[in-house]
């Protein structure tokens, strides 16, 4: 109406909501809890045989003095990712017109393109580090693997050292309690068990399928249970609880090769990121998502250690400002047979 829209100014409502981005769960868990990189490349020495010159023996007897090579040693090296945040000044030069704006565009391009850069490095997360050339972070794709899709890891051949094979399993387009008992056990010793199982949204209503209604309990990844389970990050993720840890839900999770649905057991404390403290003229990301809503970005803001902005830049034949965020470390395991992986599944 005339009368209406003649007299009173738009009200542009102060957050935007988020209708692309969906869940992210490993990525935003380990991305939030970094180590520190040194040197060229990372250098992590492995147990992968046992020194069998143990014997029993008695009086003057000749006993065996060799010297046993019990190790080896897994190489990883940088990886980097960048995402550009673009504005021209002609869009910087409106905005800034309005004195009352609601909405930043610097600030609004800044978080929504870092939330961006996450979102896509999840789908790296889990990959193998061939995509784009190998320039690719090294993904659960290659970690958790028996040498079926990576022959090597970490430099070291695994039908060398089948200590760096996982618990690799086809279930055959059936999931079973019996199955994912079985993929537990072979991962698992004692004290050392998986902290958290990951699944595309179709399985996990697969597995909640084979739990009586009474019996199933959902439980919230808080930081109180996660402190408890030994699990790192902050997450409100919300899964169904298995042997003591929690199997929840990831969109990220990909079919596998025949475009079936897959379930993977993960033992946190031998996943990480390690990352480059510094990159030449940036400085550490600090996302702000007081801006949007609508996704978790919110609730498990990722920032710090690893992620660098480079600050605007202002090429020199355009009226706008260039300036990127830039991701640098490495994703790896020094014990891929703590993690699993149960794939072809697509009914019960």
């Amino acid at each position: 109406m005339s009368r209406l829209s003649t007299t009173t100014n738009n009200y542009l409502l102060p957050k935007v909501t988020d209708n692309v981005l969906r869940e992210n769960v490993i990525a935003s868990l380990v991305l939030t809890n970094p180590e520190k990189w040194r040197g060229e490349y990372l250098k992590k020495s492995i147990k992968v045989s046992k020194n069998t010159n143990g014997t029993s023996f008695t009086g003057f007897q000749a006993l065996p003095s060799q010297a046993v090579n019990t190790r080896q040693y897994l190489v990883f090296y940088p990886k980097f990712y960048q995402i550009d945040v673009t504005l021209p000044f002609t869009e910087m030069a409106v905005n800034l017109t309005d004195d009352d704006r609601i909405l930043d565009l610097a600030e609004a391009e800044m978080t929504s393109s870092g939330q961006d850069m996450a979102d896509s490095i999840g789908d790296i997360l889990y990959g193998d580090g061939t995509g784009n050339g190998s320039l690719d972070f090294d993904g659960l794709g290659n970690m958790i693997d028996d040498g079926s899709n990576a022959a090597t890891y970490g430099g070291q051949s695994r039908t060398t050292y089948p200590v760096l094979d996982s618990v690799y399993t086809d279930a055959s387009g059936t999931l079973s309690l019996a199955k994912m008992a079985t993929q537990y056990n072979g991962q698992s010793d004692g004290t050392i068990v998986p902290t958290i199982g990951l699944a595309d949204r179709n399985t996990y209503s697969l597995y909640e399928q084979l739990i009586e209604p009474k019996n199933r309990i959902y439980i919230t990844l808080n930081d109180i249970e996660q402190r408890k389970k030994g699990l790192v990050g902050t997450a409100g993720f919300v899964g169904l609880e298995y042997k003591g840890f929690t199997i929840t839900p990831d969109r990220k999770v990909p079919l596998d090769s025949a475009g079936a649905g897959q379930l993977l057991f993960l033992n946190e404390r031998f996943i990480h990121f390690t990352a480059l403290e510094r990159f030449p003229e940036s400085q550490p990301v600090q996302y702000k998502d007081a801006q949007f809503e609508g996704n978790d970005y919110n609730k498990n803001t990722i920032k710090g250690m690893g992620f660098h902005w480079t600050g605007w830049v202002k090429p020199v034949n355009q009226m706008a400002f260039v300036g990127r965020i830039i991701l640098a470390g490495q994703f790896w395991t020094d014990a891929p047979r703590r993690q699993s992986r149960l794939y072809n599944i697509s009914n019960v």
